[in-house]
Formats: C-alpha cells, sequence, structure tokens
C-alpha cells in the first residue's frame, strides 16, 4: 500500500525541543487516490501518544459489511518529532450505511475529518492512552490489508457472533509488527480456541517473535500441559511464566493476555494472564535489536503448530497489568520495640539448609576446613541430607551380592552425617528418596525411563521395609539424634504428571515406609509428601488425597514437606504456606494436633547475578519472613554449597580409531549412519558435543590424514543439520572443519545453526592442493552458556573432490573412510573464575560457589544473629510485613538487649526508604551501644566486589575463609528519660539490615 502524501508543520521551542509550543501540531496526510484523509494532534507540553482520525474509503465502499471510520493511535515519534501515519486506524463497528445515505456523506466527508480532528487535539491530553495495533482476524481479506501474509492451511471460521483464524498443521501468518512492538514495555492479547486437549503431551505455539539468532518472545503450550510466556531477550538468558493448561479441552475458548514492563535498565517483569489466573516474573531482559515480524500460528512452517483458532490478536505500546507492587516512592516506615517485653520465642524457620554432594565427592566438606566453618557460623540447626540415591547425590551405597541379597555401605553416609553433627546441626533424612534401581518393579522399556525406574512400587515390599528399618536403626544404633524421615518419595507428583507413576501407590508406599520406621523408632518424626508442584493450583488435588490417605490407613502425618521455588514476589510463599495449611486442616478436621510444616526446598532459581547479589539477600529474607508469617515451620534453602569442582585439567574424554557411542560417563558421539534434518534423508555422521557445563567450549572431533592431489577444483563440500525434532531449549551447534599440514591449524569454516534443515557448503581448498593435511571436524555446543540439549548437529555427505565432477575427477568420502579417522571428545580445562559463567555453571542456587561467598548466604548469617525471645513490635502491617509487601521488620532479644533485622524488596522502584525505629525498656540514661550490619549493592556483596568494581580475589581464594558482613555503623548513645533510644537509616529498593542495641534493660513495671 503506497503511503500517503503528508504536510507536516512543526516548529521547536526555546530548548530545542520539536513540536512542544503552541496549542496543538497538526499532520495532514492525503491516502492513496485521494481515498483517505487523517489528521495528527500532539500535546503541546506532555510526550503523549498521537491522537488520529480518518475516513476511509471502506466507509464508501458498497461491498464492505462494516464501516471504516474512528479514532486511532499514533506511533511513537522519531527524534525530528514526526510521527508516521497509519492508513487503517482500528475500526468501530457499526451498521452499513444505504447507497442514498453514502452519496450525502461523501461530498462534506473530508471536511469534517479535518474539524473533528483539531477538535479532538484540545483533548488529547485526557484521551492518549497509547499506541495499539489490532488483528481482528475475521477474513483472509481483512488480514492481509493488515499487512499479513498467510501461508499454508488456515481457515477463517464464523462462530456464533465472532470469527476465528483456524491454523492447521503448518498454517502460519506473518505479520510485520514494528514499531508497534516495544521491546521494554507492552501488552498482547488474542482468544485461542485449541484443537487438542491440555494433556496430549504436544507444543503448540501461538505467537513467536524472533528478531535475531537463539532469542525470541513465545506464547505456547508446552508438552506437560502449561501454557508459557518466553521472553528471551539474549542467547544466555532464558526466562518465562507459566499457568496450568491441561484442563483445556478440544473446542473450548480462552482468554490470553501476555505483558512485559521494564522495571531498571535491563530487567523486565513478565506478565500472563489465562482465563483471570495471573502469574508474574522478573529476570528477563529485553531485546537489543526491534523486531519486525510477528509469526501466528507456529513458530516456523510446520513446527509446533498451534492446531487451534486464533481471534481478536491486539498489540499495545503500553503493559496493562497491575503490579502486586505499587511503583514509585514507598512511605517512610515508623516501628517500636519493647525490650522489656518478649511476647514468647522467636521461632527460627531459616537455620534449616540442604547440602549437595555426588558419588564423586561424597564428602563435599571436611570438619575443620574454610566450608565446614561456615556452616558452622551460620548456626544451622537442622540439614537436609539423603539416605539413599543413584543420582547425582548420594548417601548409602547400594548393591546385591553374588547370592542376590541387597547389601549396603554406610561409609559414605556416616562420614557425612558426623561431620554436619560435628558443626552443630541435627540430621533430617529423605529416607525413600526414590526407588533404587536393585529394588523397582520396573521392567522393559519401563526401566529405560528414568521416571519410570525411580517411581516404580519396589518389587518386594518386604525387601523395602527391611531396607527402610535397617537404615533406621543405624541411625539409632550410631547415636545420630535424627528425629525427622520424610518417608514420601520426593517430589512423585511430577512423575505422576509425566504419567511414570500412580498417586495412589506413592500414598501406599508412604503408609508401608511409616509404619517400618515408627516400628524400629516410635518416636521419630515422619512426613511427606515431598510436593514439587504449586498447591495452590494442580499440587492441591494431589496434596488433599495424600491426607486423605493417610488417615483412611490411619497412617501418622506428622509434618507435611513441600517445595517451592522461583515465586516472582516473596509474598507468594507465604500464599503456598497458607494454602497448604488451610488444606491439611480441611481433610483433618478435628485433630488434636496439627503436623508440622517444612518446605524444605526453595530458592529464588535465578541464573544470572540476582542470585548472589544483593536482589537475593534481600528476596530469601522476605520469603523467609512471610513463610515465617504463615506458619512454616522450618524451611530449607537449596543449597549450602555447591556439587561441581573448582578445577578440572584439559582432557580428553574419549580417544580412539573409528567411530564411538554414547556411554554412561559421557554424551559425546560420533557416528556414520543415515540421519532427517527437515524432513530430508542423507548419510553423514552424527556429532553431539559432550556436555559443556562445567568446562566451556568442550568439543567432539574427528580427524582425518589426507593426501591431497595436485590437481584444479579441489574442494570440501557437505551439509550441516540438526537431525532431531525441536526441543524447546534447543539453542543450536556450532559446526567447524580446521587444516593443518606442518604448522598451526587454520579454521576454514565456522558457523553456529539453530534451523534443524540441511544447510549447504562448499569450500576451496585450492592453496592445499598437492599436500597431506589433516582435516578435522569439529562441533561445539555453541557461545558460553549454551547447553547441548538435542545437539545432534550432523555432518551430512562430507566429500572431498577434484577435477571437474566428482564423477570423473578424484574423489574421497569421509563416511566411507570413517574407521580410519582419530575420534575423541575433548574438554577444556576449567578454573573456577566468579562471573556470569560460573553463576550459570553452578546452576545459581548454592550459597556458596567455588570460593565465593554469597549475599544471600550473608543475609542468613545475619538472621542468625536474632536473639531467642520475640519482642513486643508495633509497626504498620501484619507480622511486621508492611501492608505494600516490599518491607520488613522483625525483632527479637535477650538479656543483653535487642537484635531487629529490617528488609526492603521492592523492584518497582530504585529509591531508599527510610526506616526511624525506636526501642523502649531500656535503664534510663544508660550507655547503649548500637551496631548496624548491612547487605546492599555495595555492601556485603561479593558480585559487587569482584565483578563489577574489580577487587583483588586473592588469588583465586576470593572470600571463603576471610569474607564477613559489612559493620556500617558503631556507636554509642544514651538512653533518654523513658529508657528509649532511636535508630534511622535508609535502605535500598534490596537490602538487609541488622541492628543491635545492647545495654542494661530496665526491669518490667508492676
Amino acid at each position: 500500500m503506497a503511503k500517503p502524501r503528508s504536510f507536516v508543520k512543526s516548529k521547536r521551542d526555546r530548548d530545542g525541543a520539536p513540536g512542544q509550543v503552541g496549542a496543538f501540531k497538526t499532520l495532514v496526510g492525503i491516502g492513496p487516490a485521494a481515498r483517505a484523509i487523517f489528521v495528527e494532534a500532539r500535546t503541546p507540553s506532555i510526550r503523549t501518544p498521537s491522537i488520529l482520525f480518518g475516513v476511509l474509503e471502506p466507509f464508501f465502499s458498497p461491498t464492505e459489511t462494516r464501516t471504516r471510520c474512528g479514532l486511532a493511535f499514533g506511533l511513537p515519534s522519531d527524534r525530528h518529532g514526526i510521527r508516521p501515519v497509519r492508513e487503517r486506524p482500528p475500526p468501530l463497528h457499526c451498521r452499513p450505511l444505504s447507497s442514498a445515505a453514502r452519496r450525502r456523506i461523501r461530498c462534506g466527508a473530508y471536511r469534517l475529518a479535518v474539524v473533528m480532528g483539531m477538535l479532538w487535539a484540545c483533548t488529547a491530553p485526557l484521551r492518549a492512552t497509547g499506541a495499539a495495533l489490532h488483528v481482528s482476524l475475521e477474513s483472509a481479506a481483512a488480514t492481509a490489508r493488515s499487512g499479513a501474509e498467510i501461508s499454508g492451511p488456515v481457515r477463517f471460521l464464523p462462530d456464533v457472533d465472532v470469527a476465528f483464524a483456524e491454523f492447521a498443521e503448518g498454517g502460519l501468518i506473518r505479520l510485520p509488527v514494528g514499531p508497534w512492538f516495544n521491546p521494554r514495555r507492552g501488552t498482547v492479547r488474542f482468544e485461542v480456541r485449541p484443537g487438542w486437549a491440555g494433556t496430549d503431551g504436544k507444543r503448540h505455539t501461538f505467537l513467536h517473535i524472533q528478531p535475531a539468532a537463539l532469542v525470541h518472545f513465545t506464547v505456547f503450550k508446552d508438552q506437560g500441559g502449561a501454557l508459557r510466556f518466553v521472553y528471551r531477550g539474549r542467547p544466555e538468558t532464558w526466562f518465562g511464566v507459566s499457568v496450568p493448561a491441561r484442563t483445556w479441552r478440544p473446542g473450548e475458548r480462552h482468554a490470553v493476555r501476555v505483558g512485559w514492563r521494564e522495571l531498571a535498565p535491563g530487567r523486565l517483569l513478565l506478565a500472563l494472564d489465562v482465563d483471570g489466573r495471573r502469574r508474574f516474573g522478573i529476570g528477563a531482559v529485553p531485546f537489543s535489536d526491534q523486531p519486525r515480524l510477528l509469526l501466528l500460528g507456529g513458530r516456523g512452517p510446520g513446527i509446533e503448530s498451534a492446531a487451534a483458532g486464533i481471534r481478536d490478536l491486539r498489540i499495545e505500546d503500553r503493559c496493562t497489568f497491575d503490579l502486586p507492587l505499587t511503583p514509585g516512592p514507598k512511605p517512610p516506615v515508623a516501628a517500636a520495640v519493647d525490650v522489656g517485653t518478649p511476647v514468647g520465642p522467636f521461632r527460627k524457620v531459616h537455620d534449616f539448609v540442604t547440602i549437595w554432594n555426588s558419588r564423586d565427592n561424597p564428602l563435599p566438606f571436611r570438619r575443620g576446613d574454610a566450608y565446614w566453618r561456615r556452616f558452622k557460623e551460620a548456626r544451622f540447626s537442622l540439614v537436609r541430607l539423603v539416605a539413599f540415591s543413584e543420582s547425582w547425590l548420594w548417601g548409602i551405597a547400594l548393591s546385591r551380592n553374588a547370592d542376590g541379597r541387597l547389601e549396603t555401605d554406610y561409609t559414605d553416609f556416616d562420614r557425612l552425617v558426623e561431620t554436619v553433627r560435628s558443626a552443630g546441626a541435627e540430621p533430617y533424612i529423605r529416607l525413600a528418596y526414590h526407588t533404587p534401581k536393585v529394588l523397582s518393579s520396573a521392567r522393559g522399556d519401563a526401566a529405560r525411563d528414568p521416571w519410570r525406574l525411580r517411581y516404580a512400587p519396589p518389587r518386594d515390599p518386604d525387601e523395602w521395609a527391611e531396607l527402610m528399618r535397617g537404615i533406621v536403626r543405624h541411625c539409632r544404633r550410631r547415636g545420630f539424634g535424627v528425629r525427622y524421615y520424610v518417608t514420601a518419595l520426593n517430589e512423585a507428583d511430577l512423575a505422576v504428571r509425566r504419567g511414570a507413576a500412580n498417586w495412589s501407590d506413592v500414598c501406599r508406599l508412604y503408609a508401608e515406609t511409616t509404619r517400618a520406621v515408627k516400628e524400629v523408632d516410635p518416636g521419630a518424626r515422619c512426613g511427606g509428601p515431598a510436593l514439587a508442584l504449586d498447591v495452590r493450583e494442580s499440587g492441591g488435588p494431589l496434596l488433599r488425597e495424600f491426607v486423605r490417605s493417610c488417615r483412611r490407613r490411619n497412617v501418622p502425618l506428622d509434618f507435611v514437606s513441600f517445595h517451592a521455588y522461583r515465586k516472582t514476589f516473596p509474598a507468594e510463599f507465604g500464599e503456598i504456606v497458607r494454602r497448604v495449611r488451610e488444606i491439611v486442616r480441611e481433610e483433618s478436621p478435628g485433630e488434636p494436633v496439627e503436623p508440622e510444616y517444612f518446605v524444605d526446598e526453595f530458592n529464588l532459581w535465578a541464573l544470572d547475578r540476582t542470585q548472589d547479589d544483593e536482589y537475593g539477600a534481600a528476596y530469601i529474607t522476605a520469603a523467609e519472613h512471610f513463610m515465617r508469617r504463615a506458619g512454616a515451620t522450618k524451611v530449607s534453602l537449596v543449597s549450602f554449597n555447591h556439587f561441581l569442582p573448582l578445577f578440572v585439567p584439559r582432557r580428553e574424554i574419549v580417544g580412539r580409531r573409528g567411530p564411538f557411542a554414547k556411554t554412561d560417563a559421557q554424551t559425546a558421539r560420533f557416528l556414520p549412519g543415515k540421519f532427517v534434518a527437515g524432513g530430508v534423508e542423507k548419510i553423514g555422521i552424527l556429532a553431539h558435543p559432550p556436555n559443556a557445563v562445567r568446562a566451556p567450549g568442550a568439543y567432539t572431533f574427528g580427524r582425518w590424514r589426507i593426501e591431497l592431489p595436485d590437481t584444479p577444483g579441489l574442494r570440501l563440500t557437505f551439509f550441516t543439520g540438526i537431525a532431531i525434532r525441536r526441543f524447546p531449549k534447543m539453542d543450536g551447534v556450532t559446526f567447524q572443519v580446521l587444516i593443518s599440514d606442518s604448522g598451526a591449524a587454520t579454521t576454514v569454516f565456522a558457523e553456529h545453526q539453530q534451523v534443524r534443515s540441511w544447510r549447504s557448503h562448499t569450500l576451496d581448498l585450492a592453496k592445499f592442493a598437492g599436500r597431506t593435511v589433516r582435516i578435522e571436524f569439529r562441533t561445539t555446543a555453541g557461545p558460553p552458556g549454551s547447553n547441548t540439549v538435542a545437539d545432534w548437529g550432523v555432518w551430512g555427505e562430507p566429500r572431498l573432490a577434484a577435477g571437474p565432477t566428482s564423477v570423473s575427477g578424484w574423489r574421497f568420502d569421509f563416511v566411507e573412510h570413517i574407521g580410519a579417522a582419530s575420534t575423541g571428545a575433548v574438554a577444556p580445562e576449567y578454573r573456577f573464575r566468579y562471573g556470569e559463567d560460573a553463576i550459570r555453571q553452578y546452576t545459581g542456587l548454592p550459597l556458596i560457589k567455588g570460593t565465593v561467598v554469597t549475599a544471600p548466604y550473608f543475609a542468613l548469617l545475619l538472621q542468625s544473629r536474632l536473639r531467642a525471645l520475640k519482642l513486643k513490635l508495633d509497626v504498620p502491617g501484619a507480622g511486621g510485613i508492611l501492608p505494600d509487601n516490599a518491607a520488613g521488620i522483625q525483632a527479637s532479644g535477650d538479656e543483653r538487649g535487642a537484635a531487629v533485622l529490617a528488609w526492603t524488596f521492592d523492584p518497582t522502584w530504585g529509591g531508599k526508604r527510610r526506616f526511624d525505629i525506636t526501642l523502649r525498656g531500656f535503664t534510663p540514661g544508660r550507655e547503649l551501644r548500637v551496631t548496624r550490619y548491612l547487605i546492599d549493592s555495595t555492601h556485603s556483596n561479593p558480585y559487587h566486589d569482584y565483578v563489577i568494581a574489580g577487587k583483588p580475589n586473592d588469588h583465586g581464594r576470593y572470600n571463603l575463609a576471610t569474607g564477613g558482613v559489612d559493620r556500617v555503623e558503631q556507636i554509642v548513645v544514651r538512653a533518654d528519660p523513658r529508657g528509649a533510644c532511636r535508630v534511622s537509616f535508609a535502605l535500598e529498593p534490596m537490602a538487609v539490615c541488622l541492628v543491635t542495641c545492647d545495654g542494661p534493660i530496665s526491669p518490667p513495671q508492676p
């Protein structure tokens, strides 16, 4: 469509800003063939969106069923103050006009448009709400007029009073969005009518934007039955939010709305609303490039087809979601603490932690070393350990002897328990973590599925019960003092959701295991079900059935254990605890004793700096406060330590002559065969790179030593492809060809490929003619941070040729000569270096990564300094948490004085918040020692020190042995005549502060 001719009048104000003086600024545009006219109005002093009034030619068309007369919002201005004019404002639907009416209106329509546009400009500041693009998807013609390109099987079907665009397999609409899409803020909404059930186990993409390789903005239904909104702004970041969609049925209509908003430079809030169920997430980063194209109905031709009807697509240049936290400044916090009036014991929920270890590293720290000292310093009273596991966690080794009898080796388990007990912690044992392979009833194909193998019932219940009794006897005999045993399979609800387990079997096994434990140790406390799913949604019915099963079987439920990760706002953790308690009470009416509640796995689970800096410190402090207020007994942070090595030397994982396949020890392979990429089969070599999480740059190789002919036209031809169906976390493969003769290897080809289909390549090797060279085909996972999920890279038909054609000239086929190749996989040397790569490699979770003690550890350290008694606290809100949920205070004391912990967690604002705390109850006139400790963006923050500020890292030892919490203030004050003192300070939006005030306390008055 041709652009309208435009006449622009603009002037600058005294500061040189364009178009900011005068009552309004007008822009008159005449559309193609003088069939449309528009007037744009800009507000005089506020940069609000333009208002556009227009009368379009279809208004007069006798063939149109709807008129097109209305208002539309303009686009953001460019740097010259001129806004582009769109030719088609969003329609206002009304009844069609008769021929006579159209003739009467035609003559004055253009003048009316100009006059009305000028009048509308006067009220523009009140009515402008932002730019918007509306694609109704009513018909192929209407959709095409928006600039869209329709390909494949897309049908436009009426549905009573609305119409849907129905996408079959391969159907796609390409829509140019251009400036309508703002990478930093916006809303997209549409309605969907699926042609499938939410449990179909397939991925269906509704909307996809991909401005560059490895970055995308996608709304889709995943294989697990969740509707996801993912915003991947950089290749190394992946962030999304989800809402369950397993209950969806074919033909139902669902309203979907996604929003995003930049809260701080480079940090986006994501929002997803599905039929009124709303979820938020903070951590995405915006695109660096402006996207131009939106795909509707899939990720590409034949890729994750929506297989659904979609209607009424709208894109707005603003986030229309109400945020859980009100943006902007917050009022000062005024609090009063009565030091002389304890109201009961202070319930410490934070002093519970999980330790990670592995078969290769069963004892992650030893008595007396720096890790052990840190563990003891934090004063953990409870530590979560696994009794046995055949995955990366490690405990008791289980095997069968020659007679088929079960044997148990407690060596590693005992050493670990004794080590943590020496630091003052009590073991909390995950007794029935999963079903060990030697006991599992899974057979055949089920035994090859890790989920079915680990969550299948034991084939011999008596043998299982005897194993449980034996472990409890061993703990009692060794005097380990174990009070708590988790007697339910860990996160079995995930296996149930995958169809790999039956919940009734899980409940029955809990009953059998609990009875076995109670036979040996009647005083032990048993609990479960170690849920992973959110009890506010799909986890709720499973918890309810678990509690019913315990009552029906008359099995004790001494404590309820459940997990919670990656909630956007800390208040959500409190909601989960509250919901768990509600379900248990509803299903156990009249029980004289309420069970304990253990959140025995929780964390932010970020894979960037927020897990390690002031954000993570404030997050876990706030989350633990919300859970404490909601009634949690203990909450276990996952985890105290890492289980990865600090140093890995360069090594060759596999080295041999000829092809090799995947083994238990590594994922790499180099195999010839027939492979399908993009639906086309070719003979080639599968070259899957090894796992590069610990050592970025690991690669799989195949090397041939070849004597090249001295013949013109020497060339290397091959295809590259990815021979697997698309996976959600597929981030591509890097293919390289290196050639060397007598000197160093020369890289003659290097390309990162994410698309699966074959790509053809031809390399001119004329300069190597007549030489004996080594040709190496190398495959890596890609840039740092890339994973090896679905990295099924294939070298298709790799051949050397010389002469005019490959038939008449010289030819060498690498697949045919693979037996002569030197093949293998290489992992480069890895040394721990703290930074973003290390945070990702160490999974972003541990309090201590390598030799770096993070800010969240220091937050737990401050909480450990809270004292034994809970003090009377007068502060707005409930339970010490402010009404805006962005700050909180906890007050504790003993005979020495008071310890008050204050925190802020407010990602919606960049300013500081003032705290004024009055402590009463001291002896009037006596001297008091006030000390203040702080964690914020520059204090007690190793990420700031080592990554941002670049401070010396003590030759790679960092702060493991020497780091501590920053003491920012220590003063001596005198209590006033009423025995009070006042402490004032200001905290950043993400901060934790501990104030101790010690001195003689006045005896309470009778």
